[in-house]
Parts: structure tokens; sequence; C-alpha cells
């Protein structure tokens, strides 16, 4: 015996390339082929020998002999196939084209696989019906991502043995999709040119295993044998069934349970296989590539599905399609089932609907094409074949919401096992498709989520859930001793559980957290203020049930995070102890911040002394929008609010908790604003990119855009019986539209200027807009002619609206509003504001109250039938764009320029008038009461005293108050606008005298030290020094720009002061001779400071540099010392610190910095700055800290580290006054709110 050679041994094994384009074209080939032509030539290659020769020739026809010289090849191994292959290529080209591909040199393929010809579609068809693959389900409707998945992991086993693994959840569609993909001509001939064979596995046991090898040997054995006797036999049978008779074929396994029928089939051939399951392939030794079907329908497909089930077209199914959809999550197993009972029943949507909403899957029953009859079917089948400890853990996942990632570090907590352990559990049903698994980096642990119907079933199907919600409860209990509040953030425990102690009905427990302050500190920092609020709205009536106080200190909580809301949402979040501490000092919320605070051992902290014991009704501060907010209405049921802006974004959300709900961004400009129709089911909104738009309310999609407008649409508005809209635009029109078409039905040019609003009357029967051209027109909506034309305004008509019962209009111009007859436009009453414009206004449902939005920040009401104001609404800070009333008339929403939207509760009583104070003012510290003076919006001069909120009138007044001083003997300085100086007496509120000389505003008031000279800074570019006991002035000319400020030395015998002209100057006061001038800045100088030593003056300008200058012994400026750069914006203001070592400067870029005088070099920079000018900076007697206004009121140490931020009520504060030992603070902001605050 001579040895094989490795070669030789390579040679006689056939590969599988080769022997399938043996088997696959054997008919082709015998039909052409002519023995004698190629026999010969395989004698000389030694691959046939003479006896071959003659059983060959033996055969009766030449199709015979031709199929038994093939036979003969197949056994000659990969040498007989080349050497047929040549001798083909001589005599018959067309039959050596298609061995083409089968042939190799030394053992690899001589060139790469080239695609076969296209199969036909019949062709295919034919391979799909031999193989048992099932056809499509009768409505049909494709899922090109996940089918074009299942293809590509196909094409990975085209050349080398390996499984396909489809995975995922009851109902999915794994067979429908594995099934949809072989529809494939490429791939059937590429891939799979042997065939496809579909064997459906279902839950068996070994005999029915054994009948199903058994039935698919006899499908594909093309030799006579006898059945397999047992699973082994069988095993091996297929596997040479595979190899010789069906090589480059697919074997799909259709719904596989158990890792034993899938180890039956491990069989060394290509498979396909389908399960919920995807362990089953964890002991098949050839490689699986695994398609994971995470989601069904999406919405395109799935009302596609409804379409064809009830023979519509998508355009025209009702709503209830949109939201079976939503219900049924996608699902298509639902869908399916659904869309067979709507064939049948074509008119019940709505029960159908509600049966799904309702979660009662098991009334949703009929045969389909799906496997199962119902989703309980579905969802049923794979609980049963979990073990009972898994299914005891797969059953708490009833207690969890939808949708929500549980963090595996919870299921350790409620199960009371390492994380490790509960992983592993968890794993085993995530393979059942059970759960779905995501690692999450921050956590550094898995989460685990349940497909939203396994949810549904498992609540339906979990007894005792209640119990399962104090389990968890008590196990946070347990690891934190109650002090929910020191709880690490598990990404789950601060959002969900004040839930799970509601379903558990644990009221004590739930008071803990919604009475406790820490705990609102701790979740609004982890989820934000919108998921506190929706916990007092859900859970807070548990509490009146056990006790009405206990409920109105959760009421007090809740209050104070609605009217916070707006700064809880900010970055970097303020303290909220502070915060607390603004609220009134009865409340639970006060007093708890009051013992945080005071317990602390570090911390700066003020309280708000003289806050007035009702501040006003805002129920809700909410900051949605990025920018200036346009308008905001309350849907029909006041559950909402929709508001649009300069964002270019329409949203929805919760009115109670702020939470969005729905955000639309298809505008492309300003979106100037929204209606909600009639039903609440569609918003309307136009904008400056000139058209209007309908949406889904509940989803957000845009149903219709309305085209037409030539430029800005400035509102749009539903009828009152929500078939038209009204709009209006910047091009003079106004246009009614169908809501259902979306054609335009009329247009009505009335004004000659643009169109401002438009509103329907109650009855829709008319349209009432007002414009720019200052007149307010009334038409017939029918005839679209003018019906009223109101021209009494004497300014732009800003607003109008109709009364509830449509026989009056309200209007608004300047700063009043016009009431009057719709029928014949006879005036009956007018509201007036103070000098402020009215912006907007609305009328409530009940007819009794007017509201109106002003450009003072404010909001006004107006007893709409004596014309008298009722209350003002103070807490924007900008101005209020648009006020609408909810279908009660109990709440008001407002939208405004300063980024906000609130909610007021409605009084229709009338309240104390409020006095709105301007920003100048001075105060007196005393030992005990703090008198303020200040003037009103009514130029009065007025003086508060301790903490009376009531001002005391010191002086009527027709010009605007511009300055205040005190002196040593308790008078008052009053510059006003008109150049006059109004002297008070701070002791009996009275004014003394009246000082003229200046012919500009007086911008600046000192008062010597004896008070006997006052010296005054104008816009006329003056000073002026009154000698208050001789009754006569000085003027000190010699800036060419207003006087910004003046400094007097602590002698009294000079002044410093600083001007827009960029100079300093000093000058004696008891002459009035200029002593020295020097050009400090080369552009405007905006403010100086003299140092306590008055060794040094300071300067700073819109340059954006600060300047220190040395004072000579003499008095007068000398040299510069210090330049310094740094801020990147104009700097406002300058102050030296008590000890004359430090200069803070502020900038209008909110950046305070902190200067070492000597050497020049940065102090400190502040490190959460001001969002607006810096103006006012004022130091601690001890050097050691300061304080600094803008948008708000900030404490600071030397290193520039925030110490503190008091949160005003307006936008702006200009003045800062605090007293000599740093602990009293006084300022008044821009909305007239004073504020006299002491720390802690």
């Amino acid at each position: 015996m001579f040895p094989i050679s490795k070669t030789k041994i390579r040679d006689l094994s056939l590969s599988e390339r080769a022997r399938s384009i043996l088997l696959v074209n054997r008919a082709t080939i015998a039909q052409d082929l002519n023995v004698e032509a190629v026999i010969d030539q395989l004698i000389a290659d030694e691959i046939l020998v003479p006896e071959d020769a003659e059983l060959i020739r033996a055969e009766v026809t030449g199709r015979r002999r031709a199929t038994k010289l093939l036979d003969m090849v197949m056994k000659k191994g990969q040498n007989g196939y080349n050497c047929l292959h040549k001798a083909l290529i001589e005599t018959h080209k067309h039959l050596a084209i298609i061995l083409e591909d089968g042939v190799t040199e030394d053992g690899v393929p001589r060139s790469p696989s080239a695609s076969p010809e296209i199969l036909t579609c019949d062709e295919v068809d034919v391979i799909l019906i031999r193989g048992g693959v099932p056809p499509r389900v009768p409505v049909f409707v494709n899922r090109p991502n996940d089918t074009s998945g299942i293809q590509c992991k196909m094409k990975v086993i085209k050349d080398k043995i390996g499984w396909v693994m489809v995975h995922g959840m009851g109902g999915i569609g794994k067979s429908v999709l594995a099934a949809e993909a072989l529809r494939n001509s490429k791939i059937l001939a590429n891939c799979f040119p042997g065939g496809v064979f579909w064997l459906s596995i279902g839950q068996v046991d070994k005999n029915k295993l054994l009948m199903k090898v058994q039935n698919l040997c006899a499908r594909l054995d093309q030799e006579p044998n006898p059945p397999p006797y047992n699973i082994d036999e069988g095993k091996d049978r297929l596997r040479t069934i595979f190899l010789e008779q069906h090589p480059r074929s697919l074997l799909v396994l259709d719904d596989v349970w158990s890792v034993k029928v899938a180890k039956t089939f491990d069989i060394q051939c290509r498979v396909l296989v389908t399960t919920r399951d995807s362990s089953i392939t964890d002991q098949i030794s050839s490689e699986v590539h695994k398609v994971s079907l995470e989601s069904g329908f999406n919405e395109t497909q799935a009302l596609e599905t409804l379409a064809l089930w009830t023979e519509r077209t998508v355009a025209t199914l009702p709503p209830q399609a949109h939201e079976i959809y939503k219900a049924s999550k996608g699902s298509p197993l639902v869908i399916s089932l659904i869309g067979s009972l709507l064939k049948d029943h074509p008119h019940r949507w709505e029960s159908y609907l509600k049966k799904l909403q309702e979660k009662k899957y098991s009334r949703l029953r009929k045969a389909s094409s799906y496997e199962y009859e119902s989703v309980d079917e579905a969802m049923g089948m794979s609980l049963e074949q979990l073990a009972k400890d898994s299914k005891d853990l797969y059953s708490d996942f009833a207690i969890f919401d939808e949708d929500v990632k549980v963090p595996a570090k919870v299921l350790s907590i409620m199960w009371d096992e390492d994380l490790e352990t509960v992983e592993d559990e968890m794993y085993k049903l995530v393979q059942k498709s059970l759960l779905r698994q995501e690692w999450d980096d921050d956590l550094l642990c898995m989460t685990f989520s349940v497909h939203d119907l396994q949810r549904d079933f498992l609540k339906q199907n979990t007894e005792n859930q209640r119990q399962l919600h104090v389990k968890l409860v008590k196990s946070y209990y347990r690891i934190c001793g109650g002090k929910y509040h020191e709880l690490e953030d598990d990404s789950y425990v601060h959002q969900y559980l004040p839930m799970h102690m509601g379903q558990a009905l644990m009221t004590d427990q739930l008071k803990v957290l919604l009475h406790s302050l820490e705990w609102l500190k701790a979740k609004i920092n982890i989820v934000g203020p919108s998921a506190v609020l929706g916990d007092f709205i859900k859970y807070a009536h548990m509490l009146e049930c056990e006790s009405s106080l206990d409920y109105d200190i959760a009421q007090e909580f809740q209050s104070f995070v609605s009217i916070n809301t707006h700064l809880l949402v900010q970055s970097p979040k303020p303290d909220l102890y502070q915060l607390a501490l603004n609220q009134p000092e009865s409340t639970q919320v006060y007093k708890q911040a009051l013992q945080k605070v005071e317990a602390a051992s570090r911390g700066f902290y003020v309280m708000w002394r003289n806050r007035p014991p009702v501040m006003d009704s805002i129920l809700m501060t909410s900051k949605v929008h990025d920018g200036i907010v346009s308008c905001a209405k309350f849907s029909p049921d006041g559950e909402t609010v929709v508001s649009c802006g300069e964002d270019e974004t329409v949203k929805v959300w919760e009115s109670g908790s702020g939470q969005q709900l729905v955000s639309t961004d298809s505008h492309t400009d300003y979106v100037s604003w929204c209606d909600y129709s009639p039903d609440g089911a569609l918003i309307a909104s136009c904008s400056h990119d000139k058209t209007v738009r309908i949406w889904n309310s509940k989803d957000g999609r845009c149903m219709k855009t309305l085209k037409g407008h030539e430029e800005e649409v400035y509102m749009c508005v539903f009828s009152h019986d929500g078939t038209k809209i009204a709009s209006c635009s910047q091009d003079w029109t106004l246009k009614i539209w169908d809501v259902k078409t979306g054609k335009e039905l009329k247009e009505l040019t009335c004004h000659t200027a643009a169109v401002k609003v438009c509103c329907f009357s109650p009855d829709d029967s008319k349209i009432a807009t007002c414009s720019d051209d200052m007149t307010v027109k009334i038409c017939d909506v029918s005839e679209g002619e003018i019906a009223i034309s109101y021209e009494k305004h004497g300014d732009f008509v800003s607003c109008c609206c109709f009364s509830p019962n449509g026989r009056r209009i309200a209007s608004s111009a300047d700063n009043e509003i016009h009431i009057w007859q719709v029928d014949s436009g006879e005036q009956i009453g007018r509201c007036e504001s103070r000098s402020t414009s009215i912006l907007c206004c609305a009328y409530s449902p009940s007819d009794g109250v007017i509201a109106g939005g002003l450009s003072d920040f404010s909001v006004w009401l107006w007893d709409s039938h004596t014309f008298k104001p009722l209350t003002v609404y103070k807490g924007h800070t900008s101005w209020v764009l648009s006020v609408s009333f909810d279908k009660e008339g109990q709440k008001l929403v407002s939208a405004s320029d300063d980024q906000t939207v609130m909610i007021w509760k409605v009084s229709d009583k009338e309240s104390e008038k409020s006095i709105i104070l301007k920003r100048e003012f001075a105060v007196e510290f005393g030992e005990e009461d703090t008198a303020v003076v200040a003037s009103d919006t009514q130029h009065r001069c007025l003086i508060i005293k301790g903490n009376n909120t009531v001002p005391i009138p010191m002086s009527q007044g027709t010009s605007r108050v511009r300055s205040v001083a005190l002196s040593s003997d308790r008078r008052a300085a009053c510059g006003c606008d008109d150049g006059q100086i109004k002297l008070l007496s701070i002791a009996d509120a009275s004014q003394l005298q009246e000082l003229k000389g200046h012919k500009g505003s007086v911008r600046c008031c000192v008062f010597t030290k004896d008070a006997s000279v006052l010296v005054s800074a104008s816009d006329d570019n003056t000073i002026r020094v009154w000698n208050l006991e001789q009754g006569t002035s000085l003027e000190l000319a010699g800036h060419s720009g207003w006087v910004t400020k003046i400094r007097l030395f602590h002698n009294d015998t000079r002044i410093l002061s600083s001007s827009h002209d960029g100079s300093l100057r000093i000058w004696d006061l008891s002459s009035g001779k200029q002593l020295k001038m020097i050009i400090a800045h080369t552009d405007t100088l905006l403010s100086c400071d003299l140092s306590p030593d008055e060794t040094m003056a300071a300067s700073v300008s819109v340059d954006k540099t600060t300047k220190i200058w040395a004072i000579a012994a003499d008095g007068t400026i000398g040299q510069i010392v210090h330049s310094l750069q740094g801020h990147e914006d104009s700097v406002r203001t300058c102050c030296f610190s008590p000890d004359s070592k430090y200069l803070a400067t502020g900038d209008d870029q909110g950046v305070v910095k902190i200067w070492n005088v000597k050497t020049g070099e940065l102090q400190g920079s502040s490190q959460e700055n001001h969002n607006s000018w810096v103006t006012d900076i004022k130091f601690a007697a001890n050097s050691r800290k300061l304080v600094s206004v803008g948008d708000n009121v900030k404490w600071w140490d030397l290193d520039g580290n925030i110490l503190q931020t008091f949160h005003i009520r307006g936008s702006l504060v200009r003045l800062i006054h605090p007293n000599q030992d740093f602990t009293q603070f006084v300022t008044i902001d821009n909305a007239g709110q004073l504020y006299v605050l002491q720390r802690i």
C-alpha cells in the first residue's frame, strides 16, 4: 500500500458548493450532455476506468447514461468535478459555465462566486412551496428594517455553516418576518441554492419531536430509507441528507422553545430559528448570528394594516385608528386581531378601542393569521415555561410603570440580593424575551424593562400587588431608616417612591415625603420640579382622608414649588432653603427651612423681613420655552396649557405640574399665537413664517398647513363650533379657513394697516378685528361686510374680545380698555391703568371680570360692569403679551416677554390698591426700625417705616424721581426728571421745600455730614452745591456730558465727580472751583468711587477697563496706579472695600471681579454670574464679603465664591444698601417690590 498524500485526500472530498451545483443542475446537465464526448477524457484523467464506462453505456437512454455519469463523478470527489468541467469546456461550453463556480485549484475556489441568474417570481414561489414556507398572511404590511436585518444575517452564512436566530416576544411577528425575508430571489439563488425547508416546532415533548424528525427525513431523503428509530438516529440521518443531498440549503425551525430541540437539529447545516428564548442556541456547535426584534409596527405600518383589513384608505381611517395604534404599542398581533374583528364589524372602532384601553385583551379574540387568537394567550404561553422562582420574580414587575427602565440596584434592594445575583436571574428572563436589558454607564449596572403589553398582562394576572408595593417601600425604609432624602440616586427611587407609597396605601410614609423640605430638595435636584408637583397632584388627596391639616400642609409645599418652578429648572439650581425662607412665616415650608438653617454651622441665609402676608395669587410659574412666550391658553378642561413663542415651538404641558406633554417644531419662525379647538382635540398656531398650522393636541402631529398670507400671521382662533379658523396678518387681511379641508373660505380686507387680533362672536356670526390703523371692525362672517367700525381709540389697538353674551366688546389701546356695544358701537365705559400700555385683554367666562396684560409687567383685573380695578398681579419681569381665562373663570394664564408663563387664581373681589415703588431710594438704618424713602409710579415721595408694608406719602409730584439721599438730621432729598429737588422731613413725612436750578434730570444727591449742604448732579452736565441754611447754590460747570456719580471727601471740602465725557474731576465744595481734571477714559465713563482712606479714586467705563488713580497729598488726582483689564463688556459699577485693600467691579455680562488694590492683581472672579448688568456693589464693614445686584441679589467672598442668591420678584435691581454690620440689606426691584432682608 502506498500512502495517500494530503492533496489526494483533499481531492477525494467534494466541496459543498460543487455538490450543490451538481444536485441543483442535475436535470439540466443530464438533458444536454453527450456522454461519449467526455467519457474518454475522464478515463484518460483517471477519473473513470473502463469498467465504469461499460456501466454507463449499459443504460438504455442518453439521459440515463448522463445521470449515471454524474453520480459516478460525485463519488470521485473534487478532482472528478474539476476534470468533468475541463472535459465540458471542449465539447459543451454552456454546461461548463454551470459548473464554473465549483471548480478549485489546490482545494481553493478558482474564482470568486458569481451571482447566479435571478430567479423569477414563479421560481421563488415553487421553491418556497416545496420547502413548506408559510404563504404571506392575508393582510401583510412590510417591515423593511426588520426583514433586511434578517437577510443581512442570512448572507453571513452563505458560504459557511451557521445559524441565524430571530428572537423576540410573542406576537411581535417573528415567523411572518422570517418567511418574508426568504421571499427574495437573490437570497434564495445566491445564499441557499440547495433550497429552503420550513419546519414548525412549537412546544413539543420527546415523542412529538421524534415525529417531526421522522417527517423531515421523509420529506428530504431521496433514498428509500425507513424512518429513524430514535432522535439520535434521526439527527445522524439528517446530517447525512443535508450534506449529500441538500448542500447549501436552509433549514428553518419556527417557534423553538427549548435547548433540547435546538440541539436535535445541530447537524452541521445552515439553520434559521425563530424563538422567544435567546438561550436555546447556547449549546449549538455552529456560530449563531442573532437578530433581536424589539418593536413591532410603527404608526404608518399599523394604519396601513387597519386600512387593508377594513378596505379603506389610510386617509379615511377614523381618529380611533391612531388611538388603537398607541394603545396597542404597535403590536402586530393586536393590530391584526383588531383589524380582523373590524372586517366583520366595521362600526365597532370605538368599542374595540375602549376594550384595548381598558386592557380587556381576553375580549379581543378571533382566529387570525397569527398563531394566537388573543393577546392573553400569547403572553401566557411565555410565563407557563418559567420555573416558579423565576415566575415570582417576573410577577414583581407588575408594580413598575410602563416605559420605565428598572435598575438592577432597585431589584437588589427589593429582593435583598447582591447585584450580580439579580443580574444573573434577570438575564434568564431577557433570554426568553420577557425583559429587555440595557447597560447604564452612570449606575454601572443593568436596567430592565418590560414591554407594555407584557406589563399589562402582568398587572391583570398578578395578585396582591399592594403587598408588592409595600415590600418595595419597606425595602428602601430598611436601608435609610426612613430618611428618604439620604437615599442615593439610583435613577428610580426619587421618581417613583411616592407612587409606590400611594399604591401601598402607606399614607404615613407618604406624609413623610410630601411634608419634607429635605425630600423636595433631593427630588428636585435629581428629577426636577415638575415631578414633585405631579406627586402632590396625584397623592395629596390621600392625606386629606387622614387629616385636613395634613392636606393643607401638603398644599403649602405644592404652592411653594409651583411659584418657584421657573427658578428650580435653572442650572445651577437655587438654594431651596433660601427660597423657602421667602414663604410666609406661618407655613411649614418656612419653619422647616429656618430650623435647617439655624441648625447648620455654616451658610449665609437671609429672611425677607417685610414680606407681605399675602403676596398675590400665583399658582404656577412655568418656563417651558427658550425665549419670549407670545401666547398661552388653557385647554377646554383646564388640565393642560398650550403655549408658543420665540423658540418656534408650540408646547402642551400640564397646568398643575408644568410637565411637558407635547412639543412641535414645524414652524420656521417666531410663533405668535396658538388656540385650542372647542373639544380640545386640535390646536391651531400661526407664525411669522406666514403659515397657520393645525395640530393633534395629544401627539403633536401636524394635521394641516394653511398657506395664503403674504406676511407674518399674528393671530389664529377657532370658531366656537370648531369648524372654522380665522387668522390675521401683517398683510392687512383676515382669512377664514375650513378646519376639515384646510381650504380658505373667505378673505376680508377691512383695515389699512396690520391686523393684530381677530376673534369670533359667541354665536360665530361675527368677527371682530383690531389694527395698527387705530380702529376695531366688526364684520359679518357670512356676508363679509363691515357692520361696525369703532374709531375712538387714539393709538394702535392692541387687542379686542367679545363679552360672553356677545353684546359687548372690550378693546385696548395705550393705557385704556374701551367697553362698547356690538350692535351700535356706543362706548359704555373705560377701564384705565396708570400710565403704562395695556398690551392684551380678555373677558372672563362669568362676564364679571376683564383682565389686561401691561407693559409694566403686571396683570390687572377690572370689574366689567363698574370698570373699576379689582386687583393687580405682580410676578412677571417683562411685558405681558397674552392673558386668558380657564372655562370656569377661576384661573388666568399669562404669557410674557420674560420667557415665563404664569397661572393665577382669580378673585372678582376688590383688593387693596397696590403701590408700585420705583427703584431709586435711600435707607436710614435704626436700632429698631428701618426707614426707606422712595417714590412710586405716581411720582410721589414716600416713606416706609419698619416692617409696615403701607407707605406714607410725603409729597405729590408730576415728575419721576431719579435720585434720593438722606441727611443726618433726618431730611430727604429727591431729585426729579424736571430738574427740581424736593426736600422732605422724614420725622413728620412732609415736604419742606423745592430746590430749583438744574435743567435736566437730577441723577445724584449727597448731603454733607452736618446736613447743611446738599450736592446734586444732573443730566444737564452740571453739579450744584446747595447751602440749605443760607438758601443759596453754586453751579459747578465743566463736564460736557451727564454727571454720573459724585463722592464727597470725608471732611466735606472736596467733591469727586465722573461723567459720560470720560473725565474725573475734583472740585472745591465751598468755592465751586475745579481743582483737577483728567480724561480717565476715551469712552463713556459710567461710575467712580473714592477709597475710604482717600488715597485713590477708581473709574469704570464702556471701554471694558477699570482704572485706579492716586490722590495727591493736596487732594487732587495724581498718576494712574493700575489699569485693570479682564472684563469682556462694559464695566458699570465699582466699589472700594472699607479697608481700601480691594476694589470690586461689575460688568454688563453679570461678572463680578475683586481686585487687589496694591498689586493690581485679580483676587477673585464670580463663579455664578448675574444674568444681567451688575448695577451696584457694596462691601461688608470687615472687607471680607460683598453684595452685588442685578437680576437678583448675590453675596460673595473675596475669592468670588457665591455665598447666597436671593431671587427677587422682578427682573432687575438698581441699588442695594446694607447696614453697618452687614446683617440687613434693602433694595427695590423693577416690579416695585421693596425688600428688607435680614441675615439669619
